[in-house]
């Protein structure tokens, strides 16, 4: 059994016992082979990675009003103060604020991508108070924000929109159109953008899965559907009057992940715009910098994250392609030439918003803090990326 195949029998068996070799068993290694196979496909311990799934997946359930100790129990944790620990670790607040204020999380989940949290040193943090520190440190205010979390809760975050003078500059939303035709969704993305004036959306099109990086036919086959959606996608969103982008997403599985990537399905998609991100080249081990000129003209959003490879404590870095760990950086206090690819994109004619991403710090509201005032010397259009 492949290991994509043990990460999915994981997902459907979370609430159930699971132990190394019972998932060793099934893939036909050894345990010792197993644990370096997975170490090496995840970044993490088999039962790491499980528990970490397993507080996901809770968060669910917590903000639909389970009780906490059912919860617990239901993920195999014995006692509401173990779980709660878990979850503290994990996250860095406990799981009653998650509940009591319905902090809001972004899990990208599946087989591939790691979660992505709110973590803030912050506890008490709320929605109300992000856009407080936006408004005071940002002077033209946007935010961009994942399709799911926006519809979910559209009247309560346009109110808190329009209450603070803001707008949505982006939406975006994760599809599968390498191995689906979840055509309607997309259509659903584009009316929602249209019905609110925004204007912008990003669609991250689907991922191969390690036989499918493999087999060039497969491979070609995966990236021909993607382009085929996307087409399809784009002159829905064009007719509406939105544009639609695509980055430069910073995982093994996405073909999209480094500019000859990028550049491919912005040469073969109609209409399709680049969502510069100058953090996320340096996962496949390019300088932002130096690959920036062949977009240049071709750049619809901007995704301003610097990254580090300074060790910060209580942080999970990203490895990169050669297993380099990068930590999240204030924008402009990073290893990335960020000031002189802001001045570039700027002269290049480019005048829209420059989205703020932190994703992985632990404190989250300082840094948007510093890296908008940071930004504000260009006079730019600022926002954060949700």
């Amino acid at each position: 059994m492949v290991m994509n195949q043990i990460i999915q029998y994981i997902e459907e068996h979370l609430e159930e016992d699971l132990s190394v070799k019972q998932l060793a068993d099934a893939a036909g290694y050894s345990e010792c082979h197993f644990i370096r196979i997975f170490k090496s496909y995840t970044n993490q311990t088999v039962m790491d990675y499980i528990c970490r799934r397993r507080l996901i997946k809770s968060c669910d359930d917590i903000s639909s009003g389970m009780r906490l100790i059912d919860v617990a129990v239901k993920y195999g944790w014995k006692s509401h103060s173990a779980f709660t620990q878990s979850f503290r670790r994990e996250f860095g607040f406990p799981p009653s604020l998650l509940r009591a204020m319905k902090l809001q999380f972004k899990c990208l989940g599946g087989s591939y991508m790691e979660p992505i949290f709110l973590k803030t040193t912050e506890v008490g943090t709320s929605k109300e108070k992000l856009f407080e520190v936006l408004k005071e440190t940002i002077e033209k205010n946007d935010i961009e924000i994942e399709d799911k979390v926006l519809m979910e809760e559209e009247e309560k975050i346009f109110k808190l929109l329009q209450d603070h003078d803001m707008e949505v500059s982006c939406i975006y939303g994760f599809f599968d159109y390498s191995h689906g035709n979840d055509l309607q969704r997309g259509f659903d993305l584009i009316d929602f953008a249209d019905d609110h004036s925004i204007k912008k959306i990003m669609i991250i099109p689907g991922f191969l899965t390690d036989r499918e990086w493999k087999i060039a036919f497969l491979r070609n086959r995966c990236v021909k559907k993607m382009i085929t959606g996307l087409n399809i996608l784009s002159k829905y969103a064009r007719d509406n009057g939105i544009q639609m982008v695509l980055e430069d997403f910073d995982d093994a599985p996405a073909y999209y992940k480094d500019a000859a990537g990028l550049k491919f399905f912005i040469a073969h998609v109609d209409g399709l715009k680049c969502a510069f991100d100058t953090g996320n080249f340096l996962y496949s081990e390019e300088d932002s910098f130096e690959v920036l000129p062949e977009f240049l003209g071709k750049i619809g959003h901007v995704h301003c994250k610097d990254r580090t490879f300074e060790v910060k404590k209580g942080e999970t870095p990203k490895a990169t392609v050669k297993g380099r760990e990068m930590y999240s950086s204030p924008v402009g206090s990073g290893c990335i030439q960020m000031k002189e690819i802001v001045e570039k994109i700027l002269a290049s004619g480019y005048d829209d918003y420059f989205a703020i991403e932190h994703f992985g710090s632990c404190q989250q509201l300082q840094d948007i803090e510093t890296s908008a005032a940071w930004l504000n010397q260009f006079k730019t259009g600022g926002c954060i990326d949700d």
